[in-house]
């Protein structure tokens, strides 16, 4: 296909040399004032309208005329919210996402599910990617998908992630939009910011929180699993670094690669407020094209049948001691390390024991006999 633009946002441009807080505070005056008079009167009301939202009492809720929790995926993917695709790394995330962000401008099915997008508008956080190598494979991607060229102008790629979150901000002021996507979210997490503190990760979270509340969109971030995560069943806790990142999250997806079969991918519900029950019961079987697209083969397959049961828990529990003791070689003592993964010194304590005694117990099962 040719003539698929990418229409890149640029971050706003702030001195960067100025570094006492009085240039800090009137550069980022500046660029406030300088946001707030890009934007027509029609839009200011709008925002202002928005931002009511943010209170309200409970009469006013109850008044409220929705009866369901609205959805921008049928059945999947909430309007509202912070939403995230863990997963380890080949196995698919960003052409799916890709994926997703089509279909939203497009209006178009996502794996077989119904999309409702409101202003058919996207933004695609791209940290890893860039415009050249993104042309290729969104020419590869739509050559299935088929979405019109009028239709994608509505998808904008972003490059810059300085000062991320004021031009998003910014951004969709201008243009309201129904969904973000963000790859990666470690990529943006502020490099002096510990993935393994849950007041942190919480904290930086809340922003994007807030965001995606004022303006009524979904907020979705493309995120890594821990290494030993890969042979496991599908959970939240696979999620690499503090339990912090998914307790934001209104839902989690997890995509893994079948080993029997290369070109079929599972697509797991690990958590789902908006969600019943049943339906996070069991896993989407996809397709994987040679074109970086995903199709739904109907197929639904139990969550406990995917990845290792037996020895699961061994592999977390080992998880979560090598997680413990790398946070130790860094200079943090037990006691910091348990606020920072929201436990206790002495559940810590009782990981490194059990692990030990395991580890004892499967050496001495692994000893061979000596032969008389």
């Amino acid at each position: 296909m040719k003539g698929i633009s990418l229409k890149m946002v640029s971050a706003p441009q702030a001195d960067k040399d100025a570094t006492t807080p009085c240039n800090e505070n009137v550069a980022q005056s500046s660029a406030t004032q300088s946001m707030q008079e890009s934007i027509n009167p029609q839009k200011q009301e709008v925002a202002q309208q928005t931002n009511a939202l943010m209170s309200m009492n409970g009469k006013e809720l109850l008044e409220m005329q929705s009866q369901s929790i609205d959805m921008l995926v049928d059945g999947l993917i909430q309007r509202v919210g912070l939403v995230s695709l863990i997963g380890s790394s080949d196995t698919g995330k960003s052409s799916l996402l890709r994926q997703l962000a089509c279909c939203v401008v497009g209006g178009q099915d996502f794996l077989g599910m119904k999309t409702a997008p409101m202003h058919h508008r996207a933004i695609y956080v791209s940290s890893e990617d860039e415009s050249g190598s993104l042309s290729v494979l969104l020419k590869k991607q739509n050559n299935d998908l088929k979405v019109p060229l009028e239709q994608m102008e509505g998808l904008q790629f972003v490059f810059d992630t300085y000062k991320l979150l004021e031009t998003l901000e910014q951004a969709v002021l201008q243009e309201p939009c129904d969904l973000i996507i963000i790859d990666a979210f470690a990529d943006i997490f502020s490099a002096s910011n510990n993935l393994y503190n849950t007041a942190e990760v919480r904290s930086f979270l809340q922003d994007y929180a807030l965001m995606a509340q004022r303006h009524r969109l979904a907020i979705l971030f493309l995120h890594h699993t821990a290494k030993r995560s890969d042979s496991l069943q599908p959970s939240k806790h696979n999620a690499l670094g503090s339990q912090g990142f998914e307790a934001k999250m209104r839902l989690v997806l997890e995509l893994k690669v079948l080993a029997e079969d290369a070109s079929e991918r599972y697509l797991c519900i690990d958590k789902g407020n908006y969600l019943p029950y049943e339906q996070k019961q069991k896993a989407m079987v996809l397709n994987f094209t040679d074109n970086l697209t995903f199709h739904s083969t109907g197929k639904r397959v139990p969550i406990t049948a995917i990845g290792q049961k037996v020895g699961s828990d061994i592999e977390t529990l080992k998880n979560e001691v090598e997680t413990i003791e790398a946070l130790h070689e860094q200079g943090h003592s037990y006691s910091m390390i348990a606020d920072e993964l929201g436990t206790t010194v002495r559940t810590i304590q009782r990981k490194k024991t059990k692990l030990n005694s395991i580890n004892k117990k499967n050496s001495k099962n692994t000893t061979p006999t000596p032969k008389n």
